[in-house]
């Protein structure tokens, strides 16, 4: 079952570290006025590997990439299984491919270009709204709705 934008809050993957790692910093990362737009967490010997994707609608640059990393870091030191540990904050970028639902309300008044199902050439308009089953974007001077079923990608523009 499919669900609502507004229920897919922070899962953002299904290992139980990369959740507790969200859980612990959400507030605090939400608190420096940024919303978490993808966690990674990758393993090798004896080192944990943590990348963090921040958004702000005014935009990320890297003096708040180290703002954040600089809080969390002493968060993440207390988390029992981060272990020895290196952490990435960095910024959405243009180019990102939206990797979920969720992503669409995060973006919100930002460019994007869409390739559809139904289209053979990609099509680029603002984001305007997300709902449920779709987003409204600005395309060509008009509003379209466009059903998430009918995107087959997305990137920032």
């Amino acid at each position: 079952m499919e669900r609502s934008i507004h229920e897919v809050r922070y899962r953002l993957h299904d290992t139980v570290l990369e959740d507790i790692i969200v859980k612990e910093i959400e507030p605090v990362v939400s608190g420096l006025g940024f919303s978490i737009v993808e966690l990674k967490v990758g393993y090798s010997t004896n080192l944990v590997s943590i990348s963090l994707v921040i958004h702000s609608p005014g935009g990320v640059t890297v003096n708040d990439c180290a703002k954040v990393s600089q809080t969390i870091h002493p968060i993440l030191d207390l988390i029992e299984n981060c272990g020895n540990f290196t952490l990435k904050v960095m910024s959405p970028g243009v180019g990102r491919v939206v990797k979920n639902i969720r992503e669409y309300g995060i973006f919100i008044n930002r460019r994007m270009r869409f390739l559809l199902t139904e289209k053979k050439d990609w099509i680029t308009g603002t984001i305007k709204k997300a709902e449920d089953d779709g987003i409204w974007a600005d395309v060509d001077g008009g509003s379209q709705k466009i059903p998430y079923t009918n995107i087959k990608k997305a990137i920032l523009d």
